[in-house]
This record gives structure tokens, C-alpha cells and sequence, in this order.
């Protein structure tokens, strides 16, 4: 369990970074197995992701994973 001040996260990497590199599409992320513990004040921001979307999302700022 998180300390206060502190937030669990799931960590997704983009398709750049693996092994598809420019066969992924450009906001298709990929879960990983990695997942810890970071301060809040780290945080500068969010995205929005949608969990395996039956078609890729309009909005040029939305991610998916499959």
C-alpha cells in the first residue's frame, strides 16, 4: 500500500519502445509488468487511454491497448 503523498502506478510503454517500434500505431500502448510507487508531485499530467476500443478513438490526444 502507497504511503501518502505516494501513488501505485501501471506502467504502459508506447509501441516506439519495443520491439514493434513504427509497426505499432502512434497511440497504441502496451501494458507491462512493471508497476510501482511514485510521488504525486511527479505526476505533470494525464492521458486518456481506452481499454481495447472496438475502433481507435477520433481524438488525436486518446490512447488505446489492446
Amino acid at each position: 500500500m502507497p504511503q501518502e503523498g505516494m501513488a501505485h502506478i501501471q506502467w504502459l510503454e508506447h509501441g516506439s519502445q519495443i520491439f514493434l517500434k513504427e509497426l505499432a500505431h502512434p497511440r497504441e500502448l502496451f501494458l507491462n509488468d512493471l508497476c510501482g510507487h511514485i510521488p504525486l508531485k511527479t505526476i505533470v499530467g494525464k492521458l486518456v487511454v481506452h481499454e481495447r476500443p472496438e475502433d481507435i478513438p477520433a481524438n488525436q490526444n486518446e490512447y488505446f491497448y489492446k
